[in-house]
């Protein structure tokens, strides 16, 4: 799985070690919340596949998102209107080619696109494995797309219709929250089997959640040494267990069902910052915690 957003072109080739080693390897995940409309998500590139009811009604909706042969990487999101994932595809790739020519540029252009898209996260999936999400969705057109490569592909609609019902969210029995100043919060173990809400309290930034796991005793320093280097070697202090959800805009929360070894893990977040574009886990949104 490729955590790969706008001004990816900026992740440090450490950082981009630390991003390979974090591909979830979540479980068959317990589908907690009987009733909701499920939309699935499988395969990646030419197999990429979305299957959508025939009816989604506001209110609380689950996605699924099962590896198949090549893993894959759900994003769901809510343009605004007028911008098309053409679009949205379009400027992806025009602003990682800025980056290389007028920064500056590829900065402003990545906070345009901000401001025309709704993030409401995307679990990830390891081939032959799966990840579910719940989301509470308003009336209105979605957008679902194949995040597992160099850019945004396969834009699949998901129409929404009203009125909204409400319906349980699974049972969450931990929080992670995004804080303002691109940092972690929330609480610092969580289930190495079952759901956790993750929350965007920040105002400013969409975030995302890789939750990659780490051999016991790592510490913060070797980590942040990890995301500094420019090896492309993967660090010696990474182990096999993940999950993880794409990027979450301000205010939204979503719930995450995953399965997980248990043990020590380092939550990271490489969403680009809106300001400089470098990702937030080199601005320091990083920190270790433990699935029991």
């Amino acid at each position: 799985m490729k955590r790969l957003q706008l001004c990816a072109a900026l992740v440090t080739a450490g950082a981009a070690v630390i991003a390979g080693a974090v591909a979830p390897s979540a479980g068959a995940a317990t589908h907690s919340g009987s009733g909701l409309p499920t939309i699935r998500v499988s395969g990646s590139g030419k197999s990429f596949s979305v299957h959508v009811p025939s009816s989604v009604t506001a209110g609380r909706v689950r996605v699924v998102v099962s590896g198949g042969k090549t893993g894959a990487a759900g994003s769901l999101v809510r343009f605004a209107s007028g911008y098309s994932f053409a679009q949205y595809r379009a400027d992806y790739i025009k602003t990682n080619q800025l980056f290389g020519k007028s920064p500056k540029k590829a900065i402003a252009l990545y906070d345009s696109v901000l401001k025309k898209v709704d993030y409401l996260g995307g679990p990830d999936a390891q081939p032959g494995k799966h990840t579910t999400m719940t989301v509470v969705l308003k009336p209105g057109r979605y957008t679902i797309f194949d995040d597992n490569g160099n850019s945004p592909r396969n834009g699949h609609p998901v129409v929404v219709t009203g009125p909204s019902v409400k319906r349980a969210a699974p049972a969450s029995s931990a929080t992670v929250r995004f804080l303002a100043g691109s940092r972690f919060g929330g609480a610092k173990t969580i289930p190495a089997h079952g759901t956790i809400s993750i929350v965007n309290a920040d105002t400013k930034s969409p975030h995302m959640f890789v939750l990659q796991q780490v051999k016991p005793g790592t510490t913060m320093k070797q980590i942040i040494a990890a995301l500094q280097s420019e090896s492309n070697k993967p660090p010696a202090f990474a182990l096999p267990g993940g999950t993880g959800s794409d990027s979450i805009n301000p205010g939204n929360r979503v719930t995450l069902t995953y399965s997980v070894p248990a043990g020590s893990y380092v939550e990271l977040c490489f969403q680009p910052d809106p300001k400089t574009g470098m990702p937030h886990a080199l601005m320091g949104m990083v920190r270790l915690v433990t699935a029991s």
